[in-house]
Protein backbone atom coordinates (compact mmCIF):
# COMPACT_ATOMS: atom_id res chain seq x y z
CA UNK A 1 0.00 0.00 0.00
CA UNK A 2 1.49 3.39 -0.95
CA UNK A 3 1.94 6.05 1.71
CA UNK A 4 -0.66 8.82 1.64
CA UNK A 5 1.27 11.91 2.70
CA UNK A 6 -0.77 14.52 4.57
CA UNK A 7 1.30 17.49 3.40
CA UNK A 8 1.26 17.92 -0.36
CA UNK A 9 3.38 20.04 -2.64
CA UNK A 10 2.37 23.63 -3.31
CA UNK A 11 -0.45 23.25 -5.84
CA UNK A 12 -1.44 26.77 -6.87
CA UNK A 13 0.24 29.97 -7.98
CA UNK A 14 1.11 32.58 -5.39
CA UNK A 15 -0.21 35.84 -6.81
CA UNK A 16 -2.65 38.64 -6.15
CA UNK A 17 -6.21 37.96 -7.29
CA UNK A 18 -6.72 41.13 -9.32
CA UNK A 19 -10.51 40.77 -9.32
CA UNK A 20 -10.69 40.15 -5.55
CA UNK A 21 -7.63 41.60 -3.80
CA UNK A 22 -7.43 40.86 -0.10
CA UNK A 23 -7.43 43.59 2.49
CA UNK A 24 -7.03 43.65 6.25
CA UNK A 25 -9.67 43.81 8.93
CA UNK A 26 -12.74 42.21 10.47
CA UNK A 27 -16.33 43.33 10.70
CA UNK A 28 -17.44 44.45 14.16
CA UNK A 29 -19.60 41.39 14.91
CA UNK A 30 -18.39 37.85 15.56
CA UNK A 31 -19.84 34.65 17.00
CA UNK A 32 -18.48 32.71 19.99
CA UNK A 33 -19.63 29.15 20.70
CA UNK A 34 -18.86 26.95 23.70
CA UNK A 35 -17.04 24.01 22.08
CA UNK A 36 -19.02 21.48 24.13
CA UNK A 37 -22.25 22.88 22.62
CA UNK A 38 -21.24 21.87 19.09
CA UNK A 39 -22.76 18.61 17.89
CA UNK A 40 -21.07 18.39 14.49
CA UNK A 41 -19.46 20.19 11.56
CA UNK A 42 -20.50 19.66 7.95
CA UNK A 43 -17.14 19.54 6.16
CA UNK A 44 -16.36 19.52 2.46
CA UNK A 45 -15.52 15.99 1.31
CA UNK A 46 -12.31 17.02 -0.45
CA UNK A 47 -11.19 19.89 1.80
CA UNK A 48 -11.97 19.57 5.54
CA UNK A 49 -10.88 23.19 6.04
CA UNK A 50 -14.18 24.20 4.44
CA UNK A 51 -17.21 23.94 6.74
CA UNK A 52 -20.69 24.63 5.39
CA UNK A 53 -22.58 24.32 8.68
CA UNK A 54 -22.01 24.13 12.43
CA UNK A 55 -24.70 22.05 14.13
CA UNK A 56 -25.40 22.90 17.76
CA UNK A 57 -26.76 20.56 20.41
CA UNK A 58 -30.44 20.94 21.24
CA UNK A 59 -31.11 24.13 23.15
CA UNK A 60 -27.54 25.45 22.81
CA UNK A 61 -26.94 29.15 22.21
CA UNK A 62 -24.23 31.12 20.47
CA UNK A 63 -22.69 34.27 21.93
CA UNK A 64 -22.72 37.44 19.83
CA UNK A 65 -19.62 39.63 20.16
CA UNK A 66 -20.09 43.25 19.11
CA UNK A 67 -16.85 45.25 19.01
CA UNK A 68 -17.45 48.55 17.17
CA UNK A 69 -13.92 49.66 17.99
CA UNK A 70 -11.42 51.48 15.81
CA UNK A 71 -9.80 48.15 14.87
CA UNK A 72 -12.21 45.31 15.74
CA UNK A 73 -10.43 42.20 17.07
CA UNK A 74 -7.04 43.92 17.07
CA UNK A 75 -4.44 41.33 18.13
CA UNK A 76 -6.19 38.47 16.34
CA UNK A 77 -3.57 36.53 14.37
CA UNK A 78 -2.28 33.16 13.16
CA UNK A 79 1.27 31.89 13.30
CA UNK A 80 3.15 28.72 12.43
CA UNK A 81 4.33 26.67 15.40
CA UNK A 82 7.36 24.37 15.12
CA UNK A 83 7.70 23.62 18.84
CA UNK A 84 6.05 20.19 18.75
CA UNK A 85 6.67 16.94 16.92
CA UNK A 86 4.68 18.11 13.89
CA UNK A 87 4.45 21.57 12.30
CA UNK A 88 1.21 23.22 13.39
CA UNK A 89 -0.49 26.59 13.87
CA UNK A 90 -1.33 28.71 16.88
CA UNK A 91 -4.31 31.00 16.43
CA UNK A 92 -5.17 33.98 18.61
CA UNK A 93 -8.49 35.81 18.92
CA UNK A 94 -8.58 39.05 20.89
CA UNK A 95 -11.59 41.21 21.68
CA UNK A 96 -12.96 43.75 24.13
CA UNK A 97 -15.73 43.15 26.65
CA UNK A 98 -17.12 46.67 27.11
CA UNK A 99 -19.22 45.78 30.16
CA UNK A 100 -18.71 45.68 33.91
CA UNK A 101 -20.44 44.42 37.01
CA UNK A 102 -20.98 41.21 38.96
CA UNK A 103 -23.24 39.63 36.31
CA UNK A 104 -20.62 40.34 33.64
CA UNK A 105 -17.99 38.67 35.84
CA UNK A 106 -20.18 35.60 36.45
CA UNK A 107 -21.66 35.15 32.98
CA UNK A 108 -18.84 36.32 30.69
CA UNK A 109 -15.39 37.09 32.11
CA UNK A 110 -14.89 34.09 34.40
CA UNK A 111 -16.28 31.48 31.97
CA UNK A 112 -14.02 32.84 29.21
CA UNK A 113 -11.01 31.96 31.38
CA UNK A 114 -12.26 28.90 33.26
CA UNK A 115 -13.85 26.90 30.41
CA UNK A 116 -10.81 24.81 29.47
CA UNK A 117 -12.73 22.71 26.93
CA UNK A 118 -12.57 25.86 24.90
CA UNK A 119 -14.49 27.86 22.37
CA UNK A 120 -15.01 28.29 18.64
CA UNK A 121 -15.17 31.79 17.17
CA UNK A 122 -16.45 32.75 13.72
CA UNK A 123 -15.10 36.07 12.45
CA UNK A 124 -16.41 37.96 9.42
CA UNK A 125 -13.60 39.52 7.39
CA UNK A 126 -14.03 42.74 5.44
CA UNK A 127 -13.41 40.75 2.25
CA UNK A 128 -16.65 39.80 0.50
CA UNK A 129 -15.30 37.02 -1.72
CA UNK A 130 -16.91 33.93 -0.19
CA UNK A 131 -14.25 31.34 0.66
CA UNK A 132 -12.20 33.18 3.29
CA UNK A 133 -14.86 35.72 4.25
CA UNK A 134 -15.93 33.88 7.43
CA UNK A 135 -13.01 32.48 9.40
CA UNK A 136 -13.56 29.75 12.00
CA UNK A 137 -11.02 29.60 14.83
CA UNK A 138 -11.01 26.85 17.45
CA UNK A 139 -12.68 24.04 15.49
CA UNK A 140 -9.68 21.75 15.97
CA UNK A 141 -8.24 22.01 19.49
CA UNK A 142 -10.44 24.79 20.86
CA UNK A 143 -9.71 28.36 21.87
CA UNK A 144 -8.89 28.75 25.57
CA UNK A 145 -8.39 31.86 27.65
CA UNK A 146 -4.77 32.94 28.10
CA UNK A 147 -5.01 36.56 29.25
CA UNK A 148 -7.63 38.96 30.54
CA UNK A 149 -6.68 42.52 31.43
CA UNK A 150 -8.59 45.60 32.48
CA UNK A 151 -7.30 49.04 33.35
CA UNK A 152 -10.26 51.05 34.51
CA UNK A 153 -8.55 54.39 33.90
CA UNK A 154 -7.03 53.56 30.51
CA UNK A 155 -8.61 55.90 27.97
CA UNK A 156 -7.34 53.82 25.04
CA UNK A 157 -9.47 50.82 26.10
CA UNK A 158 -12.27 52.79 27.76
CA UNK A 159 -11.93 50.64 30.86
CA UNK A 160 -13.06 47.51 28.97
CA UNK A 161 -11.77 44.01 29.60
CA UNK A 162 -9.38 42.89 26.84
CA UNK A 163 -9.65 39.12 26.40
CA UNK A 164 -7.26 36.84 24.53
CA UNK A 165 -8.14 33.28 23.50
CA UNK A 166 -5.60 30.94 21.87
CA UNK A 167 -5.93 27.70 19.91
CA UNK A 168 -2.66 25.75 20.00
CA UNK A 169 -1.53 22.97 17.71
CA UNK A 170 -4.10 23.34 14.94
CA UNK A 171 -3.22 21.34 11.83
CA UNK A 172 -5.03 23.61 9.37
CA UNK A 173 -3.69 27.09 8.60
CA UNK A 174 -7.21 28.36 7.99
CA UNK A 175 -10.74 27.00 8.40
CA UNK A 176 -13.69 28.77 6.81
CA UNK A 177 -17.46 28.80 6.96
CA UNK A 178 -18.29 28.56 3.28
CA UNK A 179 -21.23 27.33 1.24
CA UNK A 180 -21.30 27.90 -2.55
CA UNK A 181 -20.76 31.69 -2.54
CA UNK A 182 -20.59 34.76 -0.34
CA UNK A 183 -24.37 35.19 -0.08
CA UNK A 184 -25.08 31.66 1.17
CA UNK A 185 -22.07 31.83 3.49
CA UNK A 186 -23.40 35.10 4.93
CA UNK A 187 -26.79 33.43 5.45
CA UNK A 188 -25.09 30.61 7.42
CA UNK A 189 -23.22 33.17 9.54
CA UNK A 190 -26.42 35.15 10.18
CA UNK A 191 -28.29 31.96 11.13
CA UNK A 192 -25.67 31.24 13.82
CA UNK A 193 -25.94 34.83 15.04
CA UNK A 194 -29.72 34.44 15.41
CA UNK A 195 -29.07 31.63 17.92
CA UNK A 196 -27.37 34.06 20.30
CA UNK A 197 -28.75 35.19 23.65
CA UNK A 198 -31.31 38.03 23.62
CA UNK A 199 -29.71 41.48 23.73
Amino acid sequence: MPINKCASQVAANIALDCANPIFAGYEDTAILINKQDIDDYVRDATNPRMISDITLKTGAKTVAIYNPTTDPYDGTQDEANLDGLMPAYNKTVSFAVPKRGSDTAKDIIEPLMKNREGFVVVLATKDKVGDGSFVIVGSETGLVGTTQTRNNIDKSTGGAWIVTLVEEGAQFAEVNLFMTNYQTSRAAFDALMLKSYPA
